[in-house]
């Protein structure tokens, strides 16, 4: 069963809290005492991550959990010392799977699982949730994965759409590629044009897969993609849709093309062709 977690905290901690090591104080909520912290992290010497917020430190607790212990910048000397404290991911980032670790490939089924992971935790957060919470940085940097390669959501921040994690999931290409003539190579619209042609959908797929993935689930995936990219925001599937499309509950028919797409498609010029041995670790 696929977990969403919002890469929950479990903790805040200031130096000048009287409490004891662990005190909860909602459900999962805890507050540990900053000594206690800076001993589990064996004085901050494991630095395993740098963010826009601050400093990433790997640490263990006394009864063995292992912990992420983000140090939160601030420009206030009595915050310097406040942190907080998260479920340890041991696989790290998505993106870091799919164009760093080039000696570990994902497979499709594992690829999959993660999509609907990260959709779930999203249809929570926008329609579950007590106070209903847009995630505004959805991108493959900000899905860490467990142990059992469970998707965990993390950090909030600059707008991203969660579609364009999905492309890049099924692709293992980064949306936007930029060739030597500075034209610009735009996957989805190759994704929207593919489907309405009737073309074979595993052309599209990661090329270091060999064309090994479930042809209905890449199709539930490109389908869910394109309605997701819909010109019309009253034409695109609410997460909770989304989940119910990749398990295969949900039908959908084939998307239009959005416009932009259409024009692409109308000036071949302007749809620049992935090479099967191509990948980029461009930004968007």
């Amino acid at each position: 069963m696929l977990i969403l977690l919002i890469g929950i905290v479990l903790a805040i901690i200031w130096e000048a809290h009287s409490i004891g090591a662990l005190e909860e104080v909602e459900v999962s909520l805890i507050l540990f005492k900053y000594q206690d912290i800076r001993r589990a992290t064996k004085n901050f010497s494991q630095t395993i991550g740098e963010g826009n917020f601050g400093s990433v430190f790997k640490g263990t607790l006394p009864n063995s959990t292992a912990i992420a212990v983000k140090k939160i910048r601030s420009l206030q000397q009595e915050a310097s010392k406040r942190f907080l404290v998260y479920e340890y991911m041991p696989k790290g980032s998505l993106e870091s799977h799919l164009f760093q670790n080039v000696s570990m490939i994902l497979d499709w089924k594992t690829r999959y699982h993660i999509a609907i992971g990260t959709a779930k935790g999203l249809a929570y957060l926008h329609e579950s949730c007590r106070d209903f919470i847009i995630h505004f940085d959805i991108k493959l940097e900000n899905i860490l994965l467990d142990a059992e390669d469970v998707p965990k959501v993390a950090d909030f921040g600059l707008a991203k759409l969660w579609v364009k994690l999905l492309f890049e999931i099924v692709s293992g290409r980064r949306n936007i590629n930029m060739l030597d003539d500075e034209i610009c190579n735009y996957f989805p619209a190759r994704v929207a044009i593919t489907m309405n042609k009737g073309e074979d959908l595993l052309t599209l797929l990661d090329y270091k897969l060999e064309g090994n993935a479930n042809v209905e689930e890449l199709t539930r995936a490109c389908k869910v993609a394109c309605w997701c990219i819909q010109d019309d925001p009253k034409d695109r599937p609410t997460m909770g849709q989304v989940v119910k499309i990749l398990e295969g509950i949900m039908q959908v028919g084939m998307p239009q093309i959005p416009l932009y797409f259409q024009r692409l498609s109308e000036n071949p010029t302007e749809a620049i062709v992935y090479h099967e041995t191509e990948t980029s670790t461009s930004s968007y």
